[in-house]
Formats: structure tokens, C-alpha cells, sequence
């Protein structure tokens, strides 16, 4: 789909798949993703194992999995195991836990970014993710700003 986004000379789409288990939010992430000539959705899934034997089964891969972060410890800990399959997928996480401890955690456990829940919009969710497929970490405006406290908190 061509539109009129911010993103111009868009070479080839970055394919993009999601894992979210709010249906609402998954559907309106998904039409974020179409809105964006930059983007193609390649695929979406409920849980993580889903999505696993979804991208085993696709021609296409993605570049980029937008990875609800739902339940943290079971989430972080898949980053992982999936990274070991697909070492070139990159993870975005997104998550409604404003916690900066989180933040680490995904961080460390392969994540290429993270993105809170109420900073996606059509600007800033292309922007993340063209940011992890230059292998460049994403950290939304908020997230970064929990990660400052912190830094400031440990002075």
C-alpha cells in the first residue's frame, strides 16, 4: 500500500510480524503497519510459540518481530530460544510495564528495542522499527526517560 508517511525513497518493505494477545491492539498495530509504505506484515500470532511455528512454515521471513512483552518473565525468556533459530530477526519489544528493570531485561536477553504500549503511532512505530533493521537499540521517548531516572537515581 502506498501512502503519503514520512519515509520516502523506501527501498524493498520490512517485513514485519506480530505477536500480541490483545486482539484489538494486535489489529490496530497491524493497520499502523499497512498505513506505512515502509512496511508489510508478514504474519501475526497470539503467543510466542505460535509465532515460532508461523515463520517455520512462511516463504517469508521477517526482519522485525513486534513482540508484546505480556507476561515478563515468560516473555523475556523465549527472546532467547527464539534468537538462537533466528539470529536475524530483530525483537522489538512493546510493553504496557513501566518498568526499567524490564527494560533491562529484554535488552539483555537479545531484544533490538523497546517501545511502550502508549507511544505506538504512525510516526514512531516505523521509526523503531527501520531503527532495529540498522541494527541500531530503540528505546521509546518514555522508556528512555525511566532509564534516565535510573542512571540519575544511582549518581
Amino acid at each position: 500500500m502506498q501512502g503519503d508517511g514520512n519515509f520516502t525513497g523506501c527501498g524493498e518493505k520490512i517485513p514485519v510480524f506480530t505477536v500480541f494477545r490483545n486482539n484489538l491492539l494486535r489489529k490496530t498495530v497491524q493497520q499502523l503497519i499497512e498505513a506505512c509504505p515502509c512496511l508489510a506484515s508478514c504474519g501475526e500470532a497470539d503467543l510466542p510459540q505460535e509465532m515460532v511455528q508461523q515463520i517455520e512454515n512462511s516463504p517469508i521471513k521477517p526482519k522485525v518481530v513486534l513482540w508484546d512483552i505480556f507476561s515478563p518473565e515468560a516473555d523475556t525468556a523465549f527472546i532467547p530460544h527464539m534468537k538462537a533459530y533466528y539470529p536475524d530477526i530483530h525483537v522489538l519489544c512493546v510493553s504496557g510495564h513501566y518498568q526499567d528493570d524490564l527494560i533491562h531485561q529484554a535488552l539483555a536477553a537479545g531484544a533490538s528495542g523497546y517501545l511502550l504500549k502508549d507511544e505506538i503511532s504512525v510516526d514512531l512505530l516505523p521509526k523503531a522499527i527501520q531503527d532495529v533493521t540498522r541494527d541500531s537499540v530503540f528505546i521509546s521517548p518514555n522508556a528512555q526517560a525511566l532509564l534516565d531516572g535510573e542512571s540519575m537515581n544511582n549518581r
